[in-house]
């Protein structure tokens, strides 16, 4: 299945799952997020995918995070909002609960919700000239697609704290320092990134299967409540004023651009 804003194929048992707005940065708005569920409800249901990789066309982004142009359109209906964020947190959920291993190759600059859809995936892969930008604190918010409790899982609470509470930009090198990135592809991005692919899915999937449900549920007892604290500060800074600032130099940043 291919959709206008995310392309879906299928190799030998490895899924490639592409997000494709490069005129947004690949930026989540209203239709990509429905088409991302639609792409759910697809893999749930599949039994020949054996291995999911999540990537973006082109080498300059990966995901930018959350389209502040379509928050801008929404910025008075605070409802619309959060059912967006409320959606994107679901089918991040089941992203991460897929029978199968989810990489993320990202292929560039990661930032806010961009990243927290990287930190969804079991494995993730770079480019040597990917980056990591938590950007969050910038726009007035905190994570809110599952992101907070996930980063410290990924890199400790030390180092969580350090990425949010002051917006640091990591390069491909640094992420791999703090466990953040698991390793970096030279040469052929995609090719090294599907050959190590098949290296999982050569072995009988029954075994991945079970493998992957052990380790994702180590340190999952206090998965629950992190993600409801998570949410409920998210949703107190959803169109504060710190927020609604962000947006309107955004929106006129871009006018300004545009004109």
């Amino acid at each position: 299945m291919s959709e206008k804003n995310i392309r879906f194929e299928l190799q030998d048992g490895v899924g490639i799952a592409t997000f494709q707005r490069v005129e947004a940065h690949h930026a989540i708005d209203s239709d990509t997020a429905k088409e991302f569920e639609k792409l759910l409800d697809y893999l749930e249901r599949q039994s020949d995918v054996r291995c999911l990789i999540l990537t973006a066309t082109g080498s300059k982004s990966f995901v930018s995070g959350g389209d502040l142009k379509y928050f801008s359109e929404i910025l008075e209906n605070k409802m619309a909002g959060l059912k967006f964020h409320r959606q994107m947190r679901k089918s991040l959920k089941r992203l991460s609960a897929l029978p199968f291993p989810v990489i993320c190759a990202a292929n560039g600059d990661t930032y806010g919700g961009g990243c927290e859809i990287a930190l969804s995936a079991d494995i993730l892969l770079v480019q040597p000239q990917a980056s990591f930008h938590f950007r969050q604190a910038e726009v007035g918010l905190s994570t809110g697609w599952g992101g907070g409790p996930r980063l410290v899982r990924r890199v400790g609470y030390h180092q969580a704290c350090r990425l949010l509470l002051t917006g640091k930009s990591l390069s491909a090198t640094e992420a791999k320092g703090i466990g953040l990135v698991d390793e970096i592809v030279d040469g052929d991005f995609m090719q090294g990134v599907v050959s190590f692919a098949q290296r999982i899915t050569r072995h009988p999937p029954e075994v991945i299967h079970n493998l992957l449900r052990m380790l994702r549920a180590a340190g999952s007892k206090w998965w629950d409540i992190a993600l409801q604290t998570e949410v409920r500060h998210f949703e107190r800074l959803w169109n504060g004023p710190a927020f609604k600032m962000a947006v309107e130099r955004f929106v006129s940043s871009d006018v300004g651009k545009s004109g």
